[in-house]
């Protein structure tokens, strides 16, 4: 044993035996003051390895630090590599992304291929989960040739460990199944047993998927084995959370809930969030299967409030102007070296010329944005009108044709049979009750037609009960499986917003009927912190959600009947995986 190792030993003791007046940071740092800078190094690194959280943190507050000043590049590229993952799973996905930018901005001035594919692995993996394909893409690519360069087989394993799950991701399954293989034959042959627990778990989502049902369990059982072993708290939660949706996906709802549970207190403990926001999501639908609609919706409103925390604009906002700033930063290396080759004079002059020209240009810039503003307002002003206007006309239709034209034709049709009865003529009898079924043929139509135009049933008894009808008249002989769920929406809103609620709904079916090709579409209508919220899930084909700059499946149309009400509207669809849109409405009562 070396020498360090007993002061680490005895160190750990003494800051046992006082804990009670030893903060843990006070603690780290009382141990690497007995320590050379050798074993200052390994006992960071043993920490990072081993603890989760704010503890982690804490280490990395002293280690990133103490490796700047002391240049231990190497240390401090890992160490803020780790700092991205801790971070991302906090939830903070920009303070992970600065944390990753930083650990390869090291890299490329040490020039160091390996740490730069490994940085570069990480950053594919944030732009995968933030579902940024092509970027995700582009950086594994750059991982994957760094790494070769390097001659580093772990990160080249890890590369098309991490280009399989992105094939997975958008359905891709035989080409992530492919690279998936190629990662086991790597990680066999250098023996790393970290490695492999992640690739047995990736192929048993692919055999999963594909119907393998048993497959996956055994891949899932070795996956969880090896993490066990290791002591790897999040990669068994993951683990177990994957047994809960195979449980799920066989119809198994009673042991999906068990797994799912006893993931997400795993998932607590190591405050993995975002996590435990897709296992809040999965038990919604279990126990909707179970008929326990409260629980349901319950988890459904936990797994909300986390989504909108993790996927908030202004957090993606911050994301892409921090990626904007590190790629911005890169080409100014370039331009800078430029700049130097012009004459100090030269600059002098464009400066007084820049001088002058932003006065012009501020005013000018004053009365665009004042005459944007108020183009936007007029705009606003004039969807929000022609819509009332044509629900009002919509309204005025359906009362003529259902007290007007619908009441004299059913005038007309008992008319018709009176008659019938008092001709003794068979013949003519018989005319007359043909003409009386094509007139009830057109009453029906009539009625039909005015339902369409403005529903009584919404009208008379609110948009909980209409929807109910609308969604069975629309899917109940479509073939297609569908589902509608409630919660908390007993009362009734403000007209319009009623209105706007049922159209959109009814553009979004139509849009799945039309376009999806789905099986299966689940509609829920909930009340959650004073919103009115509509979601729209269909698991058919889905769509590049590049097509919202189009027309094409209504969707613009749908932004602007949500944009008049003064709501909101989220898209989320990746092709082959289906559509969610999810609709909310503030102050909806």
């Amino acid at each position: 044993m070396k020498p360090h190792i007993f002061i680490i030993l005895a160190v750990l003791l003494y800051s046992g035996i006082s804990s009670g007046q030893t903060s843990p940071s006070n603690s780290h740092s009382l141990i690497l003051s007995k320590l050379d800078e050798k074993g200052q190094i390994e006992y960071i690194n043993q920490q990072v390895q081993s603890l989760t959280g704010k503890n982690k943190h804490s280490i990395l507050d002293i280690g990133i630090p103490l490796a700047m000043e002391k240049g231990w590049t190497n240390e401090a590229i890992d160490w803020y590599r780790q700092r991205g993952v801790q971070t991302y799973y906090d939830g903070d996905y920009p303070k992970a992304l600065e944390a990753y930018q930083t650990s390869l901005k090291l890299a490329k001035e040490l020039g160091s291929d390996s740490q730069i594919g490994r940085t570069y692995n990480e950053l594919g993996v944030f732009s995968m989960k933030q579902m940024d394909i092509e970027k995700s893409k582009e950086y594994l690519g750059n991982a994957y040739k760094a790494c070769e360069k390097a001659k580093d087989s772990l990160g080249m394993s890890t590369s098309l460990d991490n280009q399989g799950m992105l094939y997975a991701k958008i359905n891709e399954l035989e080409k992530a199944k492919a690279f998936f293989l190629q990662t086991l034959d790597i990680r066999v042959k250098i023996r790393d047993s970290i490695g492999l627990g992640y690739v047995y778990n990736n192929l048993a989502d692919i055999a999963s998927r594909q119907g393998r049902h048993q497959e996956a369990l055994q891949l899932l059982e070795n996956s969880t084995n090896i993490r066990q072993e290791l002591g790897d708290t999040m990669g068994v939660a993951i683990n177990i959370c994957n047994m809960g949706e195979l449980a799920f996906a066989k119809g198994d709802y009673e042991n999906a809930i068990t797994y799912f549970e006893k993931s997400l207190r795993k998932a607590e403990e190591t405050e993995f969030i975002d996590l435990m926001q897709w296992i809040l999501n999965q038990s919604s639908k279990v126990y909707i299967e179970l008929g326990e609609a409260e629980k349901a919706h319950q988890y459904l409103s936990r797994s909300f409030e986390l989504k909108d925390s993790l996927l908030g604009v202004e957090k993606l906002a911050q994301i892409t102007e921090m990626e904007t700033k590190y790629e911005t930063a890169e080409k100014e290396k370039v331009i800078e070296q430029q700049k130097r080759q012009f004459q100090t004079t030269v600059i002098a002059s464009i400066a007084l010329f820049i001088i002058g020209l932003l006065g012009f240009l501020s005013y000018r810039s004053r009365q665009k944005a004042q005459l944007a503003e108020e183009q936007r307002s007029y705009q606003e002003k004039l969807l929000e009108n022609t819509l009332e206007t044509q629900e009002k006309e919509r309204k005025r239709i359906a009362k003529d044709l259902h007290d007007g034209v619908g009441q004299q034709l059913s005038g007309l049709k008992m008319g018709l049979q009176q008659l019938t009865d008092r001709i003794g003529d068979d013949q003519q009898a018989g005319t007359l009750k043909q003409l009386t079924s094509i007139l009830d043929d057109a009453t029906t139509d009539v009625r039909n037609l005015s339902h369409q135009m403005m529903p009584r049933t919404l009208q008379e008894y609110g948009l909980k009960v209409a929807l109910e009808d609308m969604v069975e008249k629309s899917l109940g002989n479509s073939g297609l499986d569908y589902d509608f769920s409630a919660f908390r929406v007993d009362e009734r809103y403000d007209e319009g917003i009623e209105i706007g609620m049922y159209r959109v709904c009814q553009e979004l079916l139509h849009n799945i009927q039309k376009h999806a090709n789905a099986k299966e579409v689940s509609i829920q209508l909930m009340k959650s912190k004073g919103r009115l919220v509509l979601t729209v899930e269909d698991d058919g084909k889905g769509f590049d959600m590049q097509q919202l700059r189009h027309k094409g499946h209504g969707l613009m149309n749908i932004q602007s009947r949500v944009q008049a009400m003064g709501g909101t509207v989220d898209f989320e669809s990746t092709p082959g995986k289906g559509t969610v849109v999810r609709v909310r409405v503030l102050n909806a009562e």
